[in-house]
């Protein structure tokens, strides 16, 4: 996809930008939609460009080859979701929204399509987490690891308007879209692979309205635990020790810029100036195919894996209690399974019940064998398509 044509839907400066890069490498912007200064922007960038007032005229159509999503919430879970069901080749700011139902949704739909779909989650593609992770790959995993990292928030980090006061219910949002931790549960699983549970410390109440601190501990799967902090004023850093190693972190990390490494193995110490310039320069070429990179690219599982830590520790915030992550398959067989599982239990309740009506009624146990053979049958249905499926 050396030559393809872009679709690009709002404002979103990284839409902007990663289009410039797409266009460097070979991509043409055919159709956009959005706001004005996003349109004047467009015609500048490519005499030739469809403009239009409607998303859904550039997400249909038929020369886009792929979509852009970079514009506000909600708007762009609702565009997102239109996408999948034209199965078209997608890119989407991240988060795509703050709900963890739409992710489950997306995830099972893109299960059943032949298309493409990538959250734009900038630090993958940086040099630093390329380095990071390499490192990382040569340490042995038996050892101890600790995490330690603080991140600044700002006030425009959290989306006040999003909920009153009082939290009602788990369902209700709480983190808004431009909150740190939405990446920072990517940074997690890339350094210490999946978490096994998390203990948030805040007033929710207060987080719902204002740049207010948050702490963040837990531990992986594979041993090791981790401190975030996320407070106003704070130097955006991250610290990891593994047995006698420790690697250190000073610069930005949700869009890595200036970037101090300084890594000690033993008696050794290395340390680099990292200048992170072509940070969409490198996913472009990664989406066009034009060349792989060491960190693979976010994938829509990825997603919904921050957006399930990003849930756990809402869970933790309201109910002040340790939160595990459970990881759940929510493929469409998953779902299946869960589902017959459900089903047959009633089916036993429903015979238990038949058996125990048969003395005063006979002819209910005549019921049974049909009861059973229809829970038979739909089991062997589902499992021969499955089985066919993959």
């Amino acid at each position: 996809m050396t030559r393809c044509h872009l679709g690009l839907i709002g404002g979103h400066l990284w839409g902007r930008q990663l289009t410039e890069a797409l266009s460097t490498n070979g991509a043409y912007l055919r159709a956009c939609a959005g706001p004005p200064e996003l349109s004047a922007w467009a015609a500048r960038t490519n005499p030739h460009v469809e403009i239009f007032a409607d998303a859904s005229s550039v997400i249909a159509h038929p020369e886009v080859d792929l979509l852009i999503l970079a514009d506000d919430l909600p708007y762009r879970s609702q565009l997102l979701s239109e996408a999948v069901q034209l199965e078209r080749n997608t890119l989407v700011a991240h988060p795509a929204d703050i709900q963890l139902e739409l992710f489950y949704v997306i995830q099972l739909a893109y299960q059943e399509r032949r298309f493409s779909l990538w959250p734009a989650i900038p630090h993958r593609f940086s040099e630093g987490c390329k380095r990071v992770t390499a490192w990382l790959k040569s340490l042995r995993r038996s050892q101890s690891w600790h995490l330690e990292a603080t991140v600044p928030v700002f006030a425009s980090s959290i989306t006040p308007s999003i909920m009153p006061a009082q939290l009602a219910s788990r369902s209700e949002p709480l983190l808004g879209e431009n909150h740190p931790l939405w990446f920072w549960a990517d940074w997690l699983r890339l350094l210490g692979g999946e978490l096994a549970e998390v203990y948030a410390i805040g007033d929710p109440t207060a987080l719902v309205a204002t740049d207010c601190p948050l702490t963040l501990t837990g531990r992986w799967e594979r041993g090791g635990d981790f401190v975030v902090r996320f407070a106003p004023g704070l130097n955006e850093a991250f610290s990891l020790q593994v047995g006698a190693s420790r690697v250190e972190w000073q610069g930005p990390t949700v869009v890595p810029a200036e970037v101090c490494l300084r890594w000690q193995v033993g008696p050794r110490a290395e340390s680099w100036q990292i200048c992170e310039n072509s940070i969409w320069e490198r996913c472009a070429r990664l989406i066009l195919g034009v060349e792989t990179e060491e960190v693979p690219a976010p994938t829509w599982d990825d997603a919904v894996k921050c957006a399930e830590l990003v849930q756990a520790v809402a869970d933790s915030l309201r109910s002040r209690k340790t939160v595990p992550l459970l990881h759940q398959d929510y493929s469409e067989s998953a779902v299946f399974k869960s589902r017959a599982a459900s089903l047959g239990c009633g089916a036993l309740w429903l015979v238990l019940g038949l058996v125990m009506l048969a003395p005063l009624v006979p002819q209910a146990l005549y019921l049974i064998p049909i009861v059973l053979a229809s829970c038979l049958a739909m089991f062997l249905l589902g499992w021969l398509a499955f089985r066919r499926s993959d």
